[in-house]
């Protein structure tokens, strides 16, 4: 089982939020007790959540209180009492006294309906932080790939840099052509060749550099390279053999043979 995609799957989140089903929840719970990193991570999501709510609470309004108590004074007993000549006027003609239950009951209503409705904006309020928390997870997720496809390219470069297999190879600036030395690496065992783009000098647009390797005066096609890069560089070719590599400018789209005249770097292996 892969803990690390279960975790980010969202299903922690969905059990502390009771939007799980219940086969969901027994899993939750089983696993948790199995993986000391799920149950980490199920404890981290419940203090975030307790934290978030704690960080958007709101209190209530501070006429809330006094409303509601006069709500109750409104259609409590005493203020339904009727002068004391009525009473008598009543009690002489025995009419028995209206009950105040009704009363009780359409009081306790708008109370309920009042209760509601705050809690509903405060429901609201949660939802909308709920969502900037999820979208903020989402791009830190994001961003945790990204930096981790960073540094395995990086270990990757560094590798190959001290790997014997690996030949490297400088491209030097042919004779009247300006800019500075082109670092590669060719691995003759693979063909792979990989190369810094960043110092060579920007083209006009209607001109492409164009890779090329040389073996025994004999030169193969390596493929154009891309006009809007600057890093290092992997050839979609290999190159199984050769004796020196070079760079030329071509015309956009390149070329099946390379423009001598037009040799921009070379390098012997």
């Amino acid at each position: 089982m892969d803990v690390r995609e279960y975790i980010e799957s969202g299903i922690l989140e969905q059990y502390v939020l009771c939007e799980a089903s219940d086969q969901e929840r027994r899993e939750v719970d089983c696993l948790s007790k199995i993986y000391p990193e799920i149950k980490a991570a199920l404890s981290q999501c419940e203090e975030d959540f307790e934290s978030l709510s704690r960080k958007n609470a709101v209190a209530p309004p501070r006429d809330l209180k006094s409303t509601i108590m006069a709500e109750l004074q409104k259609h409590s007993p005493e203020a339904q009492k009727e002068p004391s000549a009525t009473l008598l006027a009543e009690k002489s003609n025995n009419i028995p006294k209206k009950s105040t239950w009704p009363v009780i009951w359409a009081a306790a209503a708008s109370l309920s309906l009042i209760i509601a409705f705050w809690q509903y904006l405060q429901m609201e309020k949660m939802q909308v932080a709920l969502e900037e928390f999820e979208e903020g997870r989402d791009q830190l997720l994001a961003n945790n790939e990204y930096l981790r496809g960073e540094v395995e390219f990086l270990t990757e470069d560094v590798q190959q840099t001290f790997d014997p297999t690996y030949a490297k190879i400088v491209l030097d600036p042919t004779e009247g052509r300006e800019g500075v030395s082109i670092s590669m690496i060719w691995q003759p065992e693979t063909g792979k060749v990989k190369i810094n783009l960043a110092p060579l000098p920007e083209l006009p647009e209607d001109r492409q550099y164009q890779l090329w390797v040389w073996k025994e005066g004999v030169p193969k096609d390596m493929g154009i390279l891309p006009k809007e890069f600057s890093d290092v560089y992997l050839s979609d070719k290999l190159a199984a053999e050769g004796d020196a590599f070079a760079i030329t400018i071509e015309p956009l789209g390149g070329l099946p043979d390379p423009s001598l005249d037009q040799i921009a770097f070379y390098g012997k292996v």
